[in-house]
């Protein structure tokens, strides 16, 4: 986390958290109130599901990451951000962590099994917030908007709305430049002060590695991508004889 030679390293400052800032509060619940007017006349049973991102729970429960605290007092502080915006609201307000790889256990609920519990227990309208996303990207795009889209419509969901990420919305910008304007008013703070500011303990756990794992996390998450790509060939492969037959140079 530190440069070898300490005078090539810019100067620079960190802004350790910045997750109940009311300016970020109030844009998330701007956008997931708009989202909730779309729904007015359509259903009386809608529940706001916040999708962040997991983390393996041994970042949080062993290494002492504030990440899972953190994302529960941000989705406290927009959700009654969004009632007071909303009174009239009977929607219900859930968590739940996407985006899970490797071997190790992740934070739940996982998004999709969460998804199911909604549409089983017969709710038929979902707006999905993704809660720890600052922008688009293929975790919104197409994990959010396309995989677990068709998770809660076969679950029995008939209206999905998803909020839009941040992106380049003038408030979040705005928003940004206070929390810049604040870290460049206040000491410098490098990221393993940061990380000490943030009660994370990096001491006994190397940086990039899992407790109880003995390989840096992308190794792990590498080599699962790399079995996930090789058996979706294979798959496709056999989907198709022919092709099968054609790459082993087999006579037909």
């Amino acid at each position: 986390m530190q440069a070898k030679a300490p005078a090539l390293m810019q100067r620079h400052t960190v802004v350790p958290s910045w997750q109940g800032s009311p300016g970020y509060v109030d844009v998330v619940a701007k956008l997931v109130a708009e989202q909730l007017d779309s729904l007015d006349d359509i259903s009386d049973t809608t529940t706001v599901l916040f999708s962040a991102h997991g983390v393996p729970v041994s970042y949080v429960e062993e290494a002492g990451d504030p990440y899972k605290r953190h994302i529960e007092e941000t989705v406290a502080k927009v959700t009654e951000n969004v009632k007071r915006r909303r009174p009239a609201t009977t929607a219900t307000f859930e968590l739940s962590f996407q985006s899970r790889v490797g071997p190790v256990k992740w934070l739940e609920p996982y998004t999709d099994t969460k998804l199911e519990e909604i549409g089983q227990r017969g709710c038929d309208s979902v707006v999905v917030v993704p809660i720890s996303f600052v922008s688009e990207h293929i975790e919104t795009l197409e994990e959010l908007d396309i995989e677990y889209r068709e998770v809660a419509e076969e679950a029995g969901v008939k209206h999905w709305r998803r909020v839009p990420a941040l992106n380049l919305d003038e408030d979040f910008i705005s928003e940004l430049a206070t929390q810049v304007r604040g870290a460049l008013a206040k000491p410098v703070v490098n990221s393993v002060d940061a990380c000490i500011l943030n009660s994370f303990d990096l001491t006994e756990t190397p940086v990039g590695m899992l407790p109880g794992v003995d390989e840096p996390v992308e190794f792990v998450n590498g080599r699962t991508m790399t079995v996930a790509i090789t058996l979706t060939i294979l798959f496709e492969l056999l989907a198709d004889r022919a092709s099968v037959v054609g790459l082993l140079g087999l006579p037909v």
